[in-house]
């Protein structure tokens, strides 16, 4: 997702890589607290059931997203892209004054949290014959596991419900982004029943134990509101025997 990102703000732009990857992050730190996906969601008046719903989403994802004083530093952090960029970009240079890489257990929420940026600035970003940006879309495939088959990325359904909730929550944290999930429902007892090793998610919180297969379970159940809340939840059913018959 970060290459064809990059991929495509370079031919858009004109620019290298760096350039775009440092405006974009530096643009997100710029961004008022305020207007953070937790900030906005917090400073509601009375919400709705459907905003009280999204609210709550929003304090669930907060501990998969960086934090005020981890977003101000969040263009420090660009080095940590260096493995996800496109095979010809040349590797993004650490900062020389002694900066040491973020926890192991914060990692995966700075990356997503400059993910989110890059795609931010890229629908916003002015350009001739653009000047309100241009309107992306993301395709993802999540998968959700089976029986005999377990390795499922739990990232990825962080990573695209963190996208999801900031399209849709409110307008100050707008990004003109048409994200597109494809997925099956599956309920994690079969992905957990199957097995007694399940191990805790990676970056659970420290004394709750969460299972991978109950996490996408969650995450599945958020992202099908999210897609309700804005009336784009497509469900793909089997054929019955007659359709298939005609």
């Amino acid at each position: 997702m970060v290459e064809q990102l990059i991929t495509c703000a370079v031919a858009a732009h004109g620019c290298t890589a760096e350039a775009f990857i440092h405006e974009a992050l530096q643009a997100e730190a710029a961004r008022p607290a305020s207007r953070s996906l937790l900030g906005d969601g917090l400073g509601r008046e009375g919400a709705s059931q459907a905003e009280s719903k999204l609210l709550r989403e929003c304090v669930e994802l907060a501990e998969h997203c960086a934090t005020a004083e981890e977003l101000a530093a969040l263009p420090r952090c660009a080095c940590m892209l260096n493995g996800l960029l496109p095979e010809s970009t040349p590797p993004l240079p650490e900062p020389t004054d002694g900066w040491a890489l973020p926890p192991p257990e914060r990692r995966g929420a700075l990356i997503a949290s400059m993910i989110v940026a890059l795609l931010r600035h890229l629908s916003l970003k002015p350009q001739p014959g653009h000047e309100q940006g241009r309107l992306c879309m993301v395709m993802l495939h999540l998968q959700t596991g089976t029986r005999r088959d377990q390795n499922v990325s739990v990232w990825s359904w962080r990573l695209a419900h963190r996208i999801a909730a900031e399209c849709t929550l409110s307008d100050s944290c707008a990004m003109r982004v048409v994200l597109c999930v494809v997925s099956r429902q599956v309920s994690h007892l079969e992905l957990d029943g199957a097995s007694s090793q399940s191990r805790a998610s990676p970056g659970a919180p420290p004394g709750r134990y969460v299972s991978p297969g109950h996490e996408i379970d969650t995450r599945f159940d958020s992202l099908t509101h999210l897609a309700e809340s804005t009336h784009s939840l497509v469900k793909l059913m089997p054929l019955s025997l007659q359709a298939r018959e005609d």
